[in-house]
């Protein structure tokens, strides 16, 4: 199963658990789910964690080196258009890009769109329902 995590999902998991955590502990211990990022949304991700959250340089390192080595990192080239906020399209792309089976998203914005191509867009919860 391919999986992406909307940012803010991931920040969830990593600072305050819930079901985003168990969501990200899944990608990361079982080997049937995949979970894929982009160089734009890793860089969104440390940013947010360093800058918004305060994460300390040596925190972020070891956030990256492990999406970088637990994630399938891919370039992301389509350009969707279709989002209300268009920061949230390259979501759509990598999605896309990966035919990921899910995005996981807490976003309205995204969770309104409901389906693109194969991707269902759903929250943590209802993925975890899922499984």
């Amino acid at each position: 199963m391919k999986i992406v995590m909307d940012t803010n999902v991931i920040i969830s998991a990593i600072l305050f658990g819930g079901n985003p955590k168990k969501v990200f502990d899944l990608c990361l211990a079982d080997n049937n789910i995949k979970g894929f990022i982009c160089p734009e949304l890793l860089a969104e991700l440390l940013s947010k964690l360093k800058y918004k959250f305060e994460a300390k340089d040596n925190e972020v390192e070891i956030i990256k080196d492990m999406f970088t080595s637990r994630f399938e990192y891919m370039l992301v080239f389509k350009k969707a258009d279709i989002c209300r906020d268009e920061k949230d399209n390259i979501l759509l792309d990598l999605a896309g890009c990966c035919a990921a089976d899910y995005l996981i998203t807490g976003d309205k914005d995204l969770l309104v769109l409901k389906k693109i191509k194969v991707t269902r867009i759903i929250t943590p919860a209802d993925f975890l329902s899922k499984i």
